[in-house]
């Protein structure tokens, strides 16, 4: 019985997230080892269209720019007083409004946006149900039984795996525990033409499904050789490529397809996966998914591999930490084709990688963010070598990470936004500043070979911008403050109420109540702070309602 639902959960999941498609190209029984017969038809000998369906107004006529994406992450749960009883954890993804340079928004691709707005209310509406329904069903299990104590959970989690202004694609994984042995998981991929937003359908973007079966029945046994797959598993590919139910997303440098529990092994064998590069197989891809940008950043994932130095290759990158009874992560690894490198004496909560790729730099990189007590993070960048068998130390950037767009928390929610780190010319990271109170500044980068002994971070401004102050500060005394850009003092009376605007390190900008810029310098040589000019007095005694972390 619960191998059924398990089959049943498992089929929902991909048929929610993959109903949008259509059948394409048709696959013809193949003459496969699992027991074809004289006169069945091999799928690589059939006569196939290369254009196919492609639309060639699809087809992009130069080089596609980068999309600029936010994610939200939302964590809800239902506590009782043994603890919590159900959590749900969705991601939601949408286009930013921003447009500048290489990096295109919301603005120029309001059917992409509206796709995403759609896939957003769907999701945050399933782990609503979830959690009402659930609820439900744990609260009848505890009145039945006073001595039953667990958790029921849904989470699900994404990653931006290629964003430009030709596909969207991301990997999506849900899992869910409701009781029983353990809990169920799947992936399921998200692939959408960012100038329709409509789904990718498969044959617009493998031109020779024959060609794709004959590959993936030869490399799944090769790649995963201590798998016991089921008897039927390649009729069962088979199948899945002529109702458009195979699992797959779209690189920079490859397709790959995904394999669950249960579909082509046991629950035991875990997730297949396969990747194909574009350069390995050139006929086999449409241009509509070969043409690719210049520079690139990408969510690592295991299940995906990358061609480091263009080289051809298909090289394997790994990350992953291992974590005490408290959940928390006190090592972290690298591993590349292999070679493994361990980072002990951590104390993180949770950690976010991407692979870099650009062509201004010598080589990829691979920048990681590690979110440890009250938030703090610590971005690392690792410079991949030529030879692709490891990496050199990592520089480190404490107090940084990747730009947060808000966070909000009560009780029983937690909910915070994040930009999706795509376009390595132009990135904002938050440092956290501590001068008048402990907030986050925020900044534009770049990645640029002439800052290589800076982990090639290259700062656009010298200032911080401060984005997310939550509340005004309050002039304790009468204060003269430079009014920026015009050298002039005014004196501002007690009870001003200031909002820090921006900060370069030495001074604070604030914005008064009714529009007004001034400055102050702090000088940081002991504690208490002191305002310049104002020696008599420390900050303590001048601004009301400064509040710093911890």
């Amino acid at each position: 019985m619960r191998k059924r639902k398990k089959w049943i959960l498992w089929t929902l999941l991909l048929a929610l997230c993959l109903g949008g498609c259509s059948s394409g190209t048709k696959v013809e029984e193949s003459k496969v080892e699992s027991g074809a017969t004289e006169g069945e038809t091999d799928p690589s000998q059939e006569e196939t269209d290369p254009a196919g369906d492609f639309l060639e107004e699809n087809v992009p006529k130069e080089e596609p720019k980068l999309l600029s994406l936010m994610t939200e992450n939302k964590m809800d749960s239902v506590w009782e007083e043994g603890g919590q009883i159900v959590s749900t954890n969705y991601r939601k993804v949408w286009l930013e409004d921003r447009e500048q340079g290489a990096v295109v928004g919301a603005g120029e691709f309001p059917e992409l946006a509206e796709a995403l707005r759609e896939r957003n209310e769907k999701e945050e509406q399933a782990a609503k149900t979830f959690l009402e329904e659930t609820n439900i069903q744990v609260q009848e299990r505890m009145e039945m039984d006073e001595n039953w104590q667990g958790e029921y959970t849904q989470e699900q989690d994404l990653w931006v795996i290629r964003a430009d202004t030709s596909v969207l694609s991301i990997l999506e994984s849900e899992y869910a525990y409701t009781g029983g042995a353990h809990g169920f998981f799947a992936y399921s991929g998200v692939n959408l033409d960012s100038k329709t937003g409509q789904q990718l359908k498969l044959n617009e973007a493998v031109k020779d499904t024959g060609r794709l079966l004959e590959i993936l029945t030869q490399r799944l046994p090769e790649k995963y050789p201590d798998v016991e797959f089921f008897g039927d598993w390649k009729k069962t590919i088979q199948e899945e490529l002529e109702k458009e139910l195979l699992t797959w997303t779209v690189g920079y440098g490859g397709m790959t397809f995904y394999f669950n529990p249960y579909e082509l092994a046991p629950y035991a064998a875990g997730v297949q996966a396969i990747t194909i590069p574009y350069k390995e197989e050139p006929e086999l891809f449409s241009e509509k998914i070969c043409q690719t940008p210049r520079s690139w950043a990408t969510s690592i994932h295991p299940f995906l591999e990358y061609d480091l130095g263009q080289n051809n290759t298909s090289d394997t990158i790994e990350v992953g930490g291992e974590m005490d009874e408290y959940s928390t992560y006190t090592q972290f690894w690298i591993s590349v084709n292999g070679a493994k490198k361990t980072m002990k004496d951590k104390w993180f909560y949770r950690y976010t990688p991407y692979l870099i790729h650009s062509e201004d730099l010598d080589g990829e990189l691979l920048m990681v963010e590690e979110v440890s007590d009250n938030d703090f993070s610590t971005i690392f960048v690792y410079e991949l070598n030529e030879e692709k068998s490891g990496f050199g130390e990592p520089w480190s950037f404490p107090d940084t990470g990747f730009y947060t767009y808000f966070e909000e928390w009560d009780e029983d929610t937690y909910i915070y936004g994040k930009e999706v780190f795509t376009n390595p010319s132009r990135f904002r990271l938050d440092t956290r500043i501590n001068l008048l109170g402990t907030y986050s500044g925020t900044k534009w980068y770049s990645l640029h070979p002439s800052e290589k002994k800076n982990g090639y971070l290259f700062a656009e401004q010298d200032w911080y911008d401060v984005l997310h102050f939550d509340h005004f500060l309050t002039l304790l005394i009468p204060l003269e403050m430079e009014i920026p850009g015009t050298g002039e003092m005014w004196e501002f009376p007690a009870g001003t109420k200031l909002w820090i605007v921006r900060t370069d390190g030495e001074y604070v900008e604030f914005a008064t109540e009714d529009g007004r810029n001034c400055r102050v310098y702090v000088e940081q040589n002991e504690w208490p702070l002191r305002i310049r000019g104002v020696e008599e007095k420390d900050t303590t005694e001048i601004f009301d309602d400064m509040r710093y972390a911890g």
